[in-house]
């Protein structure tokens, strides 16, 4: 397996923290700044690292020659499945989230999130699908819903969401001038759909404006 070679924070987290061990390497990536869900993945590259006793080349790719120009990108294709692709919406830890156009059997612009290339490791594919089949349970306003799922020729899977046109709450909320009282009610709002996605067992950890 593969260490993405994209993604160079992770990749130099993953080489500093391999090569230690216990308590040095918690209080390392104690200190990385990581957001839970890149701590996640680098933890799931670190126990198989681990697992198959391989510290330096396992997760690595090759060597090349010529080390002045960083890896290009992963390329996406224009569709995948019945979508058509648009800008890149945001990038987690394991996953890309694009703006996508439905043409069949209703028009509508959605949200599709699809796993990095490079990241089938097997756990991470399964945090992966835990996510989706999470969001298909809960059922509140505040909660976009699921609206489709399946897996990309190459072999990444991937879930379909209601678009949400909106801003972070802290922007809008400077940009309407709320005061005290509504950026309250607003909060509230968010608490009462966190607090629905508790009922159904489910704590998010990693929960942003």
């Amino acid at each position: 397996m593969i260490l993405p070679a994209g993604d160079e924070r992770l990749r130099e987290h993953f080489l500093a923290a391999c090569r230690l061990d216990g308590e040095a390497r918690a209080r390392y990536l104690d200190d990385a700044s990581l957001s839970e869900s890149d701590r996640g993945v680098l933890e799931e590259l670190l126990r198989s690292d681990d697992a198959v006793g391989d510290t330096t080349g396992g997760w690595l790719a090759p060597e090349v020659s010529d080390t002045s120009a960083p890896p290009a990108p992963p390329v996406y294709p224009d569709r995948i499945g019945p979508y058509r692709l648009g800008e890149k919406l945001g990038e987690g830890g394991m996953g890309i989230v694009f703006r996508a156009e439905q043409s069949a059997p209703i028009a509508r612009t959605v949200a599709l999130k699809v796993l990095k290339r490079g990241f089938d490791l097997a756990p991470v594919v399964a945090r992966f699908e835990a996510e989706r089949r999470t969001l298909a349970h809960l059922d509140h306003p505040g909660i976009t819903k699921i609206l489709d799922a399946g897996v990309c020729e190459s072999g990444e899977p991937y879930f379909v969401m209601e678009h949400v046109e909106g801003r972070e709450i802290t922007a809008y909320c400077d940009r309407h001038r709320l005061g005290v009282r509504a950026r309250i009610e607003l909060f509230l709002e968010v608490c009462a759909a966190v607090q629905h996605a508790h009922t159904k067992g489910i704590i998010h950890r990693d929960l942003k404006p």
